[in-house]
């Protein structure tokens, strides 16, 4: 019975997705294609032989879902299509409409737009060496010019610069030299627009199937080689060479008695000394006489953590994890070599023997590895948290070291190691009694605080405070009547003293942590039709804070600044009406969220940016946070609760959360007027259309 309908998309998606985590990212070169990316299209296009319904949900899935998958699993798919022309040119026009539509140009994520020029210069490059003439036609076309002037219009740079890219590439092939289209833009000639240059010379052929196995045996063979180095338990020397079956061989005693044993017995007798605590055991066979050590090399630790039947090794393995991959990180390629493999066993390593921190130990290694490599393994664990097969605890785990580690590379590092730090509470700290709270060791167990939700609330005190001192100030009466207090001199000289901190993480913050995590939640929200967990809590307040964490580590000097506000800001409006948004840790979250991004955009340029490309935005969701201020209840039984109308209280009191929101849409508001008191012009005339 053939396989038809949603049952045949979801084969057929599973099938990409077990690809793409086989292919790899390999340099883009027009002289070789990678063996790997060459079998998978062998493989697809096996798969999609005489089967007209498998090929059109290749199509839709390079325009939808496979946006924001890696490059190789798309070079696999356009290279299986290759040998149908009519399908080429339906899929080159498909992406050269999406390219160019003015809403996917200001609406859509960054990472999806990449991929659009991606697709799009493959099959250009595909098409013109099938039929040159049927790209020429292209390029001189309506819909082909009209998305060039598109995209050099956008206000976003990244956007026009693949429009550059793009127009670039495209004359290149049908143009003569003395009439190339030439922008002399140094982003164009730079590393990012060469690499999109590249893409219409790329040419993948039809490799054999069977060159995707030897990833899948040089993994085993790494695993068998792994468990040949594991220490061997006993008491014989690691000298003894000889087979198993001689050492483990039992020679019975027999005993012989002697004419010598009646000289003996006029010999003293003394007593037994004292019992040794290492043989207290009375089997020596249960005596482990080869206890491990701490690893020194990579390799040895990966092999610990991989261990888990043995307790000591693994345990030792773990602890020194961090200080390990911290050390060599800078010294040679060891680690540079194994992050992906050391990020993976983190993610998915499970706490066996019950170790007490575990988690923290755990979490430290995470951000050594994020550390090690920001680029690449930003953009690792934000794919494999949409794209992995992972638990909640681990995909929360994976956003806080997201979080906790783009902090510690911009230089906020040391005040996040009381978060992470291995906290034994004390075995003589009792809680007061009466109390409702548990002893500190089962409070730590059953009610944890995460570390990054800890670091969202300092941040946020840190923005409200000076707010609410300054109402505080200004209700207290007028100035003159104000009794002025000074600093000591101590305090004047320490605020002077106080040093720039460089940000090691502005300059990957967008393309390794931010575009990968929105982008990857807008089409994994679309294809799931708003049924995944990442919708939901507790994933989806932590998702929001660690994206308000990630843009405020990255500081208002970062160059991808009003392109990263505007996608965290088109992310926030398209939550705005869920219903999860009625679950006040999600309502948290997300005026967390918004507060974030006013105040990173706090200065004068900021707000003037903000006024003038994002006034409407800014606009409608401080509608909205107005509405919020209205329903959730206040201190004084103000509202009905989350989602309630006025009145529905009761005249009780809310708790302590729903003050935190109200204080959060307090704040929201406070910055809104902010930004319309200072731009009133500007967003004038963005409400009549001038602007």
């Amino acid at each position: 019975m053939a396989i038809k309908g949603s049952a045949k998309k979801m084969l057929v998606y599973s099938i990409l997705r077990i690809l793409a985590k086989a292919t790899t990212s390999t340099p883009i070169s027009s002289e070789a294609s990678d063996k790997t990316v060459a079998a998978a299209a062998a493989l697809i296009c096996s798969a999609s032989k005489r089967d007209e319904e498998f090929v059109n949900i290749l199509l839709q899935w390079l325009s939808s879902d496979g946006l924001v998958q890696d490059l190789s699993i798309r070079r696999a798919v356009i290279a299986a299509l290759a040998k149908d022309f009519g399908k080429l040119k339906t899929a080159l026009s498909e992406s050269l409409q999406s390219f160019g539509d003015k809403i996917f140009i200001k609406h859509s994520p960054i990472l999806q737009q990449e991929g659009t020029a991606e697709n799009l210069l493959l099959l250009t490059g595909y098409v013109h060496r099938a039929n040159s003439q049927h790209v020429s036609e292209m390029a001189r076309s309506g819909p082909y010019l009209n998305a060039i002037s598109n995209r050099l219009a956008a206000s976003s740079s990244r956007a026009s610069l693949l429009g550059m890219c793009v127009g670039t590439a495209v004359s290149e092939l049908v143009d003569p030299p003395d009439r190339r289209m030439n922008f002399s833009s140094d982003e164009v000639t730079g590393s990012q627009g060469q690499r999109f240059l590249r893409l219409t010379k790329v040419h993948d052929p039809l490799g054999s199937i069977a060159d995707l196995l030897p990833a899948q045996g040089a993994a085993v063979s790494q695993i068998s080689h792994n468990q040949k180095r594991l220490p061997v338990k006993g008491t014989q020397s690691s000298k003894d060479t000889g087979p198993p079956a001689t050492r483990s061989k039992i020679i019975s005693i027999e005993e012989i008695e002697s004419e010598a044993e009646s000289e003996e017995d006029d010999l003293p007798t003394y007593a037994k000394p004292d019992s040794d605590a290492s043989d207290s055991d009375e089997d020596p066979t249960v005596v482990n006489r080869d206890k491990p050590t701490a690893p020194v090399y990579v390799n040895d630790l990966i092999s610990g953590l991989r261990d888990t039947e043995n307790y000591d090794r693994h345990t030792l393995a773990l602890t020194h994890a961090s200080s390990l991959i911290r050390r060599k990180a800078t010294f040679g390629n060891e680690v540079l070599d194994s992050t992906e493999e050391l990020a993976s066993i983190l993610t998915s390593l499970q706490d066996k023997w019950n170790f007490e921190a575990f988690e923290d130990l755990r979490l430290q290694a995470m951000i050594a590895v994020l550390i090690a490599q920001p680029l690449e393994m930003g953009q690792w664990f934000s794919r494999t948290y949409f794209n992995g097969d992972y638990s909640i605890s681990q995909r929360a785990a994976m956003l806080t070291t997201l979080g906790l580690g783009a902090r510690e590379l911009a230089g906020y590092g040391k005040d996040d190691n009381a978060l992470t730090k291995i906290n034994h509470p004390s075995k003589t700290q009792n809680t007061p009694f009466p109390s409702k709270q548990l002893p500190p060791k089962l409070h730590a167990l059953y009610a944890p605080e995460a570390p990054l939700t800890k670091t969202s609330k300092e941040l946020e005190n840190e923005i409200l405070q000076p707010m609410a001192l300054k109402a505080a100030d200004a209700l207290s009466g007028p100035n003159a009547l104000k009794t002025r207090t000074f600093s000591s001199r101590m305090d004047v000289e320490k605020k002077k003293r106080t040093k720039a901190i460089p940000n090691a993480l502005a300059k990957v913050v967008a393309d390794g942590f931010l575009f990968p995590l929105t982008g990857r939640f807008q089409t994994h929200i679309g294809m799931s039709n708003n049924q995944t967990p990442l919708l939901y809590p507790p994933l989806l307040p932590l998702y929001l804070r660690t994206l308000a964490l990630l843009l405020h580590a990255g500081g208002p000097a970062t160059l991808s600044l009003p392109l990263m506000t505007t996608e965290l800001l088109q992310l926030l409006l398209a939550l705005r009406p869920n219903h999860t948004t009625h679950h006040l840790p999600t309502l948290d979250a997300l005026l967390f969220a918004f507060l974030t991004l006013l105040e990173v955009n706090g200065d004068r340029e900021g707000m003037r940016r903000l006024a003038a490309e994002n006034g409407k935005e800014v606009l409608e969701m401080a509608g909205w946070v107005g509405g919020v201020l209205e329903r959730v209840r206040g201190g004084d039984g103000v509202g009905g609760g989350v989602g309630g109308g006025v009145g529905d209280g009761g005249g009780e009191k809310g708790t302590g959360e729903e003050e935190r929101v109200r204080a959060l849409a307090a704040g929201c508001l406070g910055r809104v007027g902010e930004v319309v008191e200072g731009e009133e012009r500007v967003l004038m005339g963005v409400g009549m259309g001038i602007l």
